[in-house]
């Protein structure tokens, strides 16, 4: 039986980039229709629900994590210690389609939110202004692109915006939309200011993929 289904398993699908467009060529923002099944999307909102957690927020000056009103959302953590085969397949879809090595990736989450809750506008890359900044860059690199794959779309508002470039993306199930945080040489790049914007109907489920400028492990 287990012969039988890791046959079934067309690894090599997993390994090839999906077709996408360019949504803005500078900074890179590309979306990915259709990059995985309604079943997959199931599967990890239904993985994710019981141990969602309030999401919090890193503070760089302090050197801390608490919770805050600019982000309300709750989380779920796919880490080395509870990641199943899904999850390491979207990550390896993430890293086709961004022509990054897994080595590079952060611990994947799953996000929730219900009626009302977001994240305000922020940056994904690693503050400049941190203490262990240097520290963190010279380990692991700068947070080079963020990655979302949104797991279901029956709901209204709940918008990805990058108002500094004028983007305002509706996920769809299963779609994947990724841009990218820095220029040259790991220079932040503040047009990548983003937010997520709450339902008004509905709640919302996406995967966050965070991917470094170099191997993290």
């Amino acid at each position: 039986l287990w012969r039988r289904l890791a046959d079934a398993i067309d690894l090599n699908r997993w390994h090839q980039p999906s077709p996408g467009v360019n949504v803005c060529e500078s900074p890179l923002v590309r979306h990915l229709p259709g990059l995985v099944s309604r079943d997959v999307c199931r599967w990890m909102i239904e993985h994710a629900r019981p141990r969602l957690t309030r999401a919090l927020v890193y503070d760089a000056v302090e050197d801390k994590s608490t919770a805050n009103q600019t982000r309300t959302n709750t989380v779920a953590l796919f880490n080395v210690t509870n990641s199943d085969l899904v999850s390491v397949l979207i990550q390896v879809q993430i890293c086709a389609n961004t022509g990054t090595s897994f080595r590079q990736l952060e611990p994947l989450s799953v996000l929730h939110y219900d009626i009302g809750e977001q994240i305000i506008e922020h940056f994904d890359f690693v503050d400049p202004d941190a203490p262990t900044f240097d520290q963190q860059v010279a380990e692991y690199g700068q947070r080079r692109i963020t990655f979302l794959l949104y797991l279901n779309d029956d709901y209204t508002g709940g918008e990805t915006e990058l108002p500094k470039i004028g983007i305002s993306h509706k996920g769809q199930l299963g779609g994947g939309f990724f841009f990218v945080n820095i220029l040259g040489n790991d220079v932040p790049d503040l047009r990548t200011l983003h937010a997520a914007r709450p339902p008004i109907r509905g709640e919302k489920w996406v995967v966050s993929q965070w991917i470094r400028s170099r191997a993290t492990f």
